[in-house]
């Protein structure tokens, strides 16, 4: 019985020692340990999980160590986009792997600056993963970067790292971009500088507001423009930057002759903005769009049709406070009418019918007066409803 038990002992021993020598030595570990740098990146390419992850490390790590020796050299390109590409997104939701792996991504875009492949496939891999890492350092590289781009180096780099920026910038990357964005060596890359500065302006509020404080009606409407192409902006930041765009916009023109259809539109921009979120916080800055208006209507700047559409927003942006200027307005023009003189009879019916909106009794005498002169009917029969209107309580 001994005997059995030894003659068995000694077989299941033999069987295993055959086994391990009969054991494949060609895994992909192996290979890459071995092989050269082609077959080290079929090794990186055919590995899987742990061992996966371990290969793309080796890999990047002797990239990283032979760069300086090797210089361009396709294949060693070859292994370090396959290292990239392989190492899987969800690794990234590690913070202790994904800073390892970070800080490799960022001396490879660093040490592989002469090829566009490889820097181009680190920044696709950085947007694949922009919701699980933190990648503040990253956007600091790609600061530093575009902000000493040349703009006649390989375009195709340039415009990922746009890309990439338009994705993970920060508000320092909106001022370097928009430096850019007005400078004409830049003029090759607008397009894409444009898309990011969009993207950028709904974090970037103190900037904006800072360009539109500038003095320069250009960039107002520049900027203006980018924060309203932005479908993610905020209502109260687009209302904040519209009512300091109207501010600035009625110091800058303060004369017929500085009145330009950039101007004109930006205006109407504001103020429908302004209209349609009822936003009241500009009550102050309406009332004076207001009379500026009143000026630019008096000297033919603008039609009655516009004025009297600033004059009917008051009663959603300044419903209090500028009753008491549409009433000097209505005495105004009722002091024209009564001395036969030429009245926008377009402008009248706007402001009754704003003061019958807001209906606030301090308009009562001035209503009353137009109904004694010698308007058309129509704007008797609106001066009339709005009296009815008037709230006394």
């Amino acid at each position: 019985m001994k005997k059995f038990l030894s003659f068995t002992l000694i077989g299941v021993l033999f069987n295993m020692a055959f086994s391990a020598f009969a054991a494949p030595k060609s895994s992909s570990t192996v290979k890459f340990l071995k092989g050269n740098i082609s077959e080290k990146t079929q090794a990186v390419r055919e590995a899987s999980g742990e061992e996966g992850i371990v290969l793309s490390t080796k890999a990047l790590e002797f990239a990283l160590e032979n760069k300086v020796y090797l210089g361009s050299d396709r294949e060693l390109e070859g292994l370090v986009v396959s290292a990239i590409l392989s190492i899987p997104d969800e690794l990234f939701s590690d913070t202790q792997k994904s800073e390892r792996f970070l800080n490799q991504f960022l001396e490879v875009f660093k040490s592989f600056s002469d090829s566009s492949t490889v820097q181009i496939a680190v920044l696709k891999k950085i947007l694949l993963i922009k919701d699980k890492s933190d990648l503040r350092v990253f956007t600091a590289l790609l600061n530093s970067y575009i902000q000493n781009a040349n703009p006649n180096s390989d375009a195709s780099v340039i415009k990922a790292v746009l890309e990439a920026l338009e994705e993970i910038g920060n508000r320092e990357s909106f001022v370097i971009l928009y430096n850019h964005w007005n400078n004409k060596r830049f003029s090759a890359f607008s397009a894409d500088i444009e898309k990011a500065l969009i993207s950028l302006s709904a974090i970037s509020s103190n900037e904006i507001i800072q360009i539109i404080q500038s003095k320069d009606i250009a960039q107002i409407c520049k900027v203006f423009a980018l924060a309203q192409k932005n479908p993610k902006i905020s209502k109260n930041l687009l209302c904040e930057i519209s009512e300091i765009s109207l501010s600035e916009t009625i110091l800058l023109v303060d004369s017929s002759s500085k009145f330009t259809s950039e101007v004109d539109v930006l205006q109407n921009q504001c103020l429908t903005i302004l209209e349609e979120n009822k936003w009241t916080r500009a009550s102050t800055i309406a009332i004076e769009y207001l009379h500026y208006c009143k000026r630019m209507f008096d000297n033919g700047v603008i039609k009655e049709e516009y004025f009297a559409r600033v004059i009917t927003s008051m009663s959603e942006i300044s419903p209090i406070e500028s009753v008491n200027q549409l009433c000097a307005l209505l005495e105004e023009f009722n002091s024209r009418k009564e001395k036969e003189e030429k009245v926008s009879e377009t402008a009248v019916m706007a402001i009754i019918n704003t003061l019958g909106a807001i209906g606030n009794k301090s308009a009562f005498d001035y209503l009353l007066a137009v109904t004694y002169l010698s308007y058309p009917d129509d704007v008797l029969s609106a001066a009339r409803e709005a009296l009815a209107g008037l709230r006394w309580q």
